[in-house]
């Protein structure tokens, strides 16, 4: 191999990205030119930019809808954001120069950090996380906090997650600290906070209905003193909170689990419980427990018993045990941790821009209302008008199935036809480079 080799090999890498981006920035550009965007009380918000083939960020910028649109058109960034939190100078270079009015409230669920994700295929992926964003905005936005769903402004990031915006008056002069404390109600934080019996029993206080007693009565004659036990119900219908979701995810658990196979739900549990922790989303309490849930839940049928009388002591404490935390960690969406909680308790945080493009996957930053939400297909109903069906010649460098638009493409290494809007995807992602001029 000659010096000059590499040099060369190197040039046709740049020159190949460079082709990659102007074809990206060309389509980009075209949407623009036919999309205005804009955002609510929008001469208070700053903006911040990210562009093809550049490091770092642009930012502390303010617009008027016709600025930005006419920036974004000239300069065609490949990630728009703007803040959550409103400014007095939002164009300042410092955040205290900026001076801080408030701050829309914002939930960020990323299909990266729900467990499991990392074994599944992008529209997996995608499902997945609309399943968590749902229990998200349903059980708790909307039921536990009250929020109409007018209030609740929904839009898909253009990536792996989905993002909800609440800008009403009441939440923008939270805290970080109060903000915190919404995550950790949402993701129940503190409901399982021990592996010790007591500590756990502390929790069934908290989230059932208990009773205390003395076996045979505080007057029984014994010879030692008697050790107090508890008699665990599932809280009454009209709970509220955490109380009503305990008692709607036993029963629906257990009603669940009748249907399957007691083999299938053995597998749920067992396994290495690695220190008690979740694997893959579920709580492992190992093969004998989870043999023992089974038998007297399914065998002994005292399944039925919780469901008609709401008692769960018919259960050993071990099966009580197991049934309790499964369930309490199955309704909690997947939002603590680095998923969502520095987003929600951040009072200044830069967030997509609705309507935008997302420059590592092509697709449109989508807001929605909760109804329209429920049939959104982000493969489908995300993949801008502005791409077309015209033939682009790429090679393909990462071969995987592709769904968009209701189409599947079973791709394979090398050179292939694609329609625009599936090459505009493949290039996004980098899982494909052009092939010419890409035209054909």
């Amino acid at each position: 191999m000659t010096e000059e080799q590499p040099k060369e090999q190197q040039k046709t890498q740049v020159d190949a990205e460079a082709q990659r981006i102007r074809f990206i920035q060309e389509r980009f550009k075209k949407y623009y030119q036919k999309t205005e965007l804009s955002v609510t009380d929008m001469p208070q918000r700053e903006f911040a930019f990210m562009f093809f083939g550049k490091p770092g960020m642009v930012r502390h910028i303010s617009f008027t809808p016709a600025a930005l649109n006419k920036f974004i058109v000239e300069r065609v960034p490949a990630h728009i954001y703007y803040s959550s939190a409103l400014y007095r100078k939002p164009d300042a270079r410092t955040m205290d120069e900026k001076g801080w009015l408030g701050a829309d409230l914002i939930f960020d669920l990323d299909a990266d950090h729900i467990p499991g994700s990392e074994n599944m295929n992008y529209p997996e992926m995608l499902a997945n996380v609309k399943e968590e964003f749902k229990k998200l905005v349903d059980d708790f936005l909307l039921n536990d906090f009250g929020f109409g769903e007018e209030d609740v402004k929904i839009v898909f990031s253009g990536g792996r997650g989905y993002h909800a915006h609440i800008t009403k008056d009441c939440v923008r002069k939270l805290g970080p600290s109060e903000r915190r404390e919404i995550v950790d109600y949402i993701s129940g934080t503190g409901l399982i906070d021990s592996e010790k019996i007591e500590g756990i029993r502390e929790c069934m206080r908290y989230l059932m209905d208990v009773e205390d007693y003395i076996p045979g009565g505080a007057n029984a004659k014994t010879k030692f003193p008697q050790k107090r036990k508890l008699s665990i119900w599932l809280p009454p219908p009209h709970s509220m909170g955490w109380k009503k979701k305990m008692r709607e995810g036993i029963l629906a658990t257990i009603r669940e689990w009748e249907t399957k196979d007691i083999s299938e739900v053995r597998k749920i549990f067992e396994g290495k419980k690695k220190g008690g922790k979740k694997v893959d989303g579920v709580m492992r309490i190992g093969a004998t427990k989870a043999e023992k849930l089974c038998t007297e839940l399914y065998v002994e049928r005292k399944a039925r018993i919780i469901a008609e009388s709401g008692n769960l002591s018919v259960l050993s404490w071990i099966a009580q045990e197991s049934l309790f935390k499964y369930v309490a960690q199955k309704l909690a969406p997947a939002i603590s941790g680095e998923t969502d909680e520095p987003v929600t308790s951040d009072i200044k945080r830069l967030i997509r821009l609705p309507n935008t493009l997302h420059g590592k996957t092509g697709l449109v930053v989508k807001e929605m209302t909760r109804q329209e939400f429920g049939e959104f297909d982000p493969l489908r109903d995300a993949v801008p008008e502005i791409y077309t069906d015209a033939p682009v010649k790429v090679e393909i460098t990462k071969a995987e199935p592709v769904t968009l638009k209701g189409e599947q493409f079973c791709l394979d290494n090398g050179v292939t036809e694609v329609p625009e809007f599936v090459a505009m995807f493949l290039l996004c992602r980098g899982m494909a480079k052009l092939v010419g001029s890409g035209n054909t």
